[in-house]
C-alpha cells in the first residue's frame, strides 16, 4: 500500500500539488518520492508553506491593537474614516485573489487581515465618543456593500 492510498496523505498531496501545471508535480509523483522530494515538488511545497505563514503572521496584524481596545474600552487616537477605508482596500484585494481564481494561500492575508479591520470597525461603533449613531453606521455598511 502506497502513501497515496492513504486519505490524510492524499488530501494534503491534492491541496499541495494538485493544481500544478507541470508533468514533474503531481500528487502522486510527489508522494512516490517521499521523504527524498524532487526539486519540483519540493519548491511547490516551499510555496504553499510559506503562503500559510504569512496567513497566519496576518492574523497577528491587527491583535495587539484588538487586545489594547479590549482591554482599555477606548479607540481614542483611531480615525472611523482611515477603518473603513482600510476594509475596503483589504476586501477589494481580496476579493480581487478570489474572482480570478488564485488558491487562498495568493489571497488569504487580506481576507484575515480585511476580517480584523471589521472586528475593528464594529468596536469603534461600540467605544467611540461621542458615539456613533446607528443611521451613521447603516451609512456605513451601506457605502461598503454598494462599492
Amino acid at each position: 500500500m502506497q502513501l497515496y492510498d492513504y486519505l490524510l496523505f492524499r488530501s494534503f498531496a491534492i491541496w499541495a500539488w494538485g493544481g500544478a501545471e507541470s508533468d514533474e508535480v503531481s500528487p502522486e509523483l510527489c508522494l512516490e518520492g517521499f521523504p527524498f522530494f524532487t526539486g519540483s515538488c519540493l519548491t511547490t511545497l516551499l510555496i504553499k508553506g510559506i503562503g500559510i505563514a504569512i496567513i497566519l503572521g496576518a492574523c497577528l496584524n491587527k491583535a495587539p491593537i484588538l487586545i489594547n481596545v479590549l482591554k482599555t474600552g477606548s479607540v481614542a487616537g483611531l480615525s472611523t474614516n482611515a477603518v473603513y477605508g482600510e476594509v475596503i482596500m483589504y476586501c477589494n484585494s481580496a476579493f480581487y485573489g478570489i474572482l480570478r481564481g488564485n488558491p487562498f494561500t495568493a489571497y488569504g492575508e487580506n481576507a484575515v487581515v480585511a476580517l480584523q479591520t471589521a472586528i475593528m470597525a464594529t468596536l469603534i461603533w461600540k467605544y467611540r465618543d461621542p458615539v456613533v449613531t446607528m443611521p451613521q453606521r447603516i451609512a456605513a455598511v451601506a457605502g461598503f456593500a454598494t462599492y
